[in-house]
């Protein structure tokens, strides 16, 4: 009965109040958090963020990363959702169903990465390079979600080629990802040459694998 409602749901309707509750989230966000969210907004582009706010690297698990860790899902699951949308396949639908299979996705993913994280830090004992991996790994994601919402917005209601900007958008996010790793080295090459086997084990298993896992699914 449930998933038969959420199949018959009109996508226009659901899908707007999910972009539009995001698009309130991140104006609330701004609103309690605003000299620190434009630091984290610019941080490809300014170090400033990392030197305001590193001490922070201790603590993953307070207000900020969470809401920034739940407009990060959110977002993703629209910018996959929005994917689907202009690429179907057999295994797609656009319903209500298939946008919280894919949050789920998203959700146990990140989960999974996090509890790999601990369990390497404490197996290991390489407290300070991942609670600086991972201070940075997230304020990069953060700072992507937010420069590319807008043109998720756009490409899901623009009526002049939204298939076009979405695939701008696409490939802004995959540049920008790739960007972030760059970024990643280069913040941290001296902790990683001290742990160079970690860091090149932790990649393959948490940064690497599920991009093959993906692919092999997809192809």
């Amino acid at each position: 009965m449930f998933e038969t409602t959420l199949r018959s749901l009109p996508t226009s309707n659901w899908l707007s109040l999910m972009l539009i509750f995001s698009f309130f989230l991140f104006v609330g966000f701004k609103l309690i958090y605003k000299e620190r969210l434009f630091q984290n907004y610019i941080v490809f582009f300014s170090n400033k963020y990392f030197l305001n706010f590193g001490k922070d690297s201790k603590s993953i698990f307070n207000s900020y990363f969470l809401i920034s860790y739940f407009f990060q899902c959110l977002f993703l699951t629209l910018f996959a959702f929005t994917y689907f949308k202009f690429n179907p396949n057999d295994l797609f639908s656009e319903n209500l169903l298939t946008f919280g299979i894919l949050a789920g996705i998203i959700n146990v993913y990140f989960i999974g990465k996090l509890l790999i994280g601990l369990l390497f830090k404490i197996v290991f004992d390489i407290s300070t390079i991942y609670e600086s991996v991972t201070f940075q790994k997230v304020s990069y994601l953060t700072s992507i979600a937010f420069l590319l919402f807008p043109l998720l917005i756009i490409s899901n209601y623009s009526q002049f080629y939204p298939e076009k900007i979405f695939k701008i958008s696409l490939i802004l996010f995959i540049i920008l990802l790739l960007y972030r790793y760059l970024m990643l080295v280069l913040n941290n090459k001296l902790l990683i040459v001290s742990y160079l086997f970690y860091f090149i084990l932790y990649l393959c298993t948490v940064e690497i694998a599920p991009f093959i896992i993906f692919y092999k699914l997809k192809f």
